[in-house]
């Protein structure tokens, strides 16, 4: 939505400086979850200055008081006031739909979890709630945001989730959500009920309180320390944040420090009479009035992320899967799970905890301590992704393969090896995956094999083209094969890393560091293309007669033949690209997608999540990015 308000400068000689504030979100540059504002700050004496407004699509919905002012050197300030009301549409879903313009998370991590109304909720990167009667069986809810939530709590007969970019959504069920205002901007990391208030709390010390979940105030916290959980019990509030801060408060309105000077702390949580607060470094610390702390040797060596209460057992979880137990809060012992992904969030209710984590997973432990894995998600980064044979195939660290039919249902494959994975393609009938000194083989994408290699080779990107395999790595590696099952090393002249290969107009291009491209006819013989930059590239594409090259510090080149390179201007640090269904994605650094149809002029698409994206594919009418803890996005069918 775009509106324009006409401002009118009396006869006055000398500039005057024009200036919008108020309670929404506002921002210089046009953005989904913010309000725009532009104007002509001197007009000519008599003449109007615009000011346009151009309201987000992801605009929490509400009554927002925006004042205006102006002031000439020598005169008094004049105000004049506007309020804006922002509504959804009516006659549309919200946020509207497009085609490649709303990505969807269908493997992301999980960061907080609640019970109320006889239901788990969990909230994770990229908008994403889950819910379960039981614990076992999951439905997704609409979350309305793309912003990543980092906690949710029940109370008061409602669930309440925050999150990034100012985001507090409201729900009286857990499955239908709506966002509201907070009337403040800021990352919330935590919210918990108690006292008949909710309260959050979140970066830079900030705090927010509310009766009703709905209308939110900002109160003092007295530090600038980021505030990452928050509890209430034994009458008071109790929050925990970086460089071991702990704050009380007897209502939520007035808070004091009573710790500082420990681990960053990540939870807290209150029962049996305790307080237990959990952080970096194995951190442990247990109060009964939540004023003086003291902290246990637990003899751990992973962070502990997330606390929870039963009634007459605490439960702490973190990385590498850990999992402790305590019904004292003094004495604990470990319940063995067996994995490694890393446990965030963890809740009581229906007689069973529900541990929450990295990639998705999901961990149930009932009363008696027996425990069962009900969804296991991918946790290592992915680093590529491919699509054939009506397939995606996606590779990362630790020889994680997935597959999947749509980009939506995802499953493992065995890759056999331990060993970094970090590009993947498609050519000659089979899938072709790379990585640190190793090259594997499959028809399916679910059987793999591994190919002997003529000498040890750190890889990083492969594709296919011209009838021939193509991979490079370190030091200007490159190795090459006609049926991807004999491969041969050949010179490229460059020892240089070279990170990314694709082929287009009967021509390989290679891109690497200190600007390094790198073309070949035939993928034998290899040619130097002097650009001038010393720009890490770390990812090529063709598409449109056009090749794209992208990589660090905003950097994109185009070139039609590969040889001669025009840079064009980028918003952020990229580091993959591919072209489908006539347009080329990109994707980088927290979390940016970026969308062109001819790599000329390129346009942001929000993903919702601040975690990096390290690759992209296209196949079957959409696209499908991969990234940092397992994450996978996924863009609408259409072209």
């Amino acid at each position: 939505m775009q509106l324009a308000v006409q401002i009118t400068r009396q006869n006055l000689g000398e500039p005057i400086a024009l200036a919008l504030e108020g309670n929404a979100p506002l921002t210089a540059d046009l953005a989904p979850d913010g309000i725009a504002w532009s104007l002509n700050p001197n007009p000519a004496p008599g003449d109007s200055s615009t000011l346009t407004l151009q309201v987000g699509a992801y605009v929490p919905e509400g009554t927002y008081t925006l004042t205006v002012r102006g002031q000439a050197p020598g005169a008094p300030e004049a105000t004049a006031p506007i309020v804006l009301r922002v509504r959804a549409a009516e006659s549309e879903p919200w946020p509207l739909p497009g085609a490649g313009e709303v990505w969807a998370a269908v493997s992301a991590g999980l960061v907080g979890i609640a019970y109320g109304k006889d239901r788990f909720v969990a909230v994770g990167a990229v908008g994403t709630i889950l819910t379960s009667r039981d614990g076992l069986t999951w439905e997704r809810a609409d979350s309305r945001t793309l912003r990543d939530l980092f906690g949710i709590t029940y109370g008061a007969g409602r669930f309440v989730a925050v999150g990034d970019e100012s985001t507090i959504l409201f729900s009286p069920d857990g499955l239908t959500w709506e966002p509201v205002c907070a009337g403040t901007h800021g990352c919330y990391l935590g919210v918990t009920y108690g006292g008949g208030r909710f309260v959050a709390v979140g970066k830079g010390g900030t705090i927010l309180t509310s009766l009703d979940g709905r209308t939110w105030e900002e109160v003092a916290s007295g530090t600038d320390d980021a505030l990452t959980g928050v509890t209430y019990g034994a009458g008071r509030f109790v929050a925990v944040g970086e460089e071991g801060t702990i704050l009380a408060s007897p209502n939520g309105l007035s808070w004091h420090r009573v710790s500082e000077g420990r681990e960053e702390l990540l939870g807290v949580a209150y029962g049996g009479g305790r307080f237990v607060a959990v952080g970096h470094g194995d951190t442990l610390l247990t109060s009964t009035d939540g004023l003086t702390w003291e902290a246990l040797n637990l003899g751990a060596t992973s962070t502990l992320r997330g606390v929870a209460h039963s009634g007459s057992r605490f439960v702490v979880v973190g990385d590498w899967g850990i999992l402790l137990t305590s019904t004292d809060g003094l004495t604990w012992e470990e319940v063995p799970l067996g994995m490694t992904n890393a446990l965030f969030g963890v809740v009581y209710g229906g007689n069973r905890f529900a541990a929450v984590g990295s990639g998705g997973t999901i961990v149930i432990v009932n009363d008696d301590l027996s425990w069962q894995v009900v969804r296991l998600g991918a946790t290592e980064d992915l680093n590529g992704a491919a699509y054939g044979n009506g397939r995606f195939t996606a590779v990362g660290g630790v020889g994680t393969l997935l597959t999947s039919p749509d980009g939506l249902r995802w499953q493992r494959a065995s890759s056999g090896t331990t060993e970094l994975l970090t590009g993947v393609t498609y050519g000659e009938g089979r899938f072709v995956a790379v990585g640190s000194d190793i090259l594997l083989i499959s028809s399916d994408g679910l059987i793999w094999e591994q190919v002997p290699l003529e000498a040890s080779a750190v890889l990083f990107g492969v594709t296919y083209g011209g009838g021939r395999f193509v991979a490079v790595g370190v030091f200007g590696s490159t190795l090459t094969s006609r049926d991807g099952l004999t491969w041969k090393q050949v010179a490229s002249g460059s020892l240089q890393h070279l990170y990314a290969v694709t082929h287009g107009a009967g021509r390989f291009v290679a891109v690497g560091e200190e600007g390094t491209i790198l073309t070949s006819t035939d993928g034998l013989n290899w040619q130097p293309v002097s650009l001038g930059t010393t720009q890490f590239l770390r990812g090529v594409a063709y598409g449109a007669g056009r090749f794209v090259a992208v990589g660090i510090t905003r950097t994109i080149l185009t070139s039609t033949d590969g040889l001669t390179w025009v840079p064009s201007e980028g918003t952020r640090d990229l580091y993959a690209i591919a072209y489908g269904g006539g347009r080329f994605v990109a994707v980088g650094e927290w979390g940016t997608i970026l969308t062109s149809t001819d790599g000329l002029t390129w346009k942001e698409v929000p993903s919702g999540t601040m975690w990096g994206l390290h690759g992209v594919a296209y196949g079957g009418g959409r696209f499908v990015a991969v990234g940092k803890d397992g994450l996978i996005l996924v863009s609408p069918p259409g072209p």
